[in-house]
């Protein structure tokens, strides 16, 4: 499969490996130059990432920028956010 470089240096990861892959928008990915050769890794998140703080924005609570939510970070956060009154 192939991809374009955009004119912002920008890319698409073709739709069938994203599927396979089980990822969605927000997912990290991790770029090495090895040899002349690019490798890319899609990261997977470990339970420290998966915790984080909900921020106060207009009166609401949500995460922060780029964090994907499972359900049970999600959880932890509410959980948090209501044993901190």
């Amino acid at each position: 499969m192939t991809s374009t470089l955009t004119q912002a240096g920008q890319t698409t990861i073709p739709a069938d490996i994203r599927r396979k892959a089980g990822r969605e928008p927000g997912a990290t990915l991790d770029w090495q130059e090895d040899g002349g050769k690019v490798v890319v890794r899609l990261m997977v998140p470990t339970e420290e990432v998966k915790t984080v703080r909900l921020l106060r924005k207009n009166g609401k609570l949500v995460f922060p920028p780029g964090f994907t939510a499972t359900s049970s970070a999600i959880a932890d956060a509410i959980r948090e956010e209501r044993d901190s009154r």
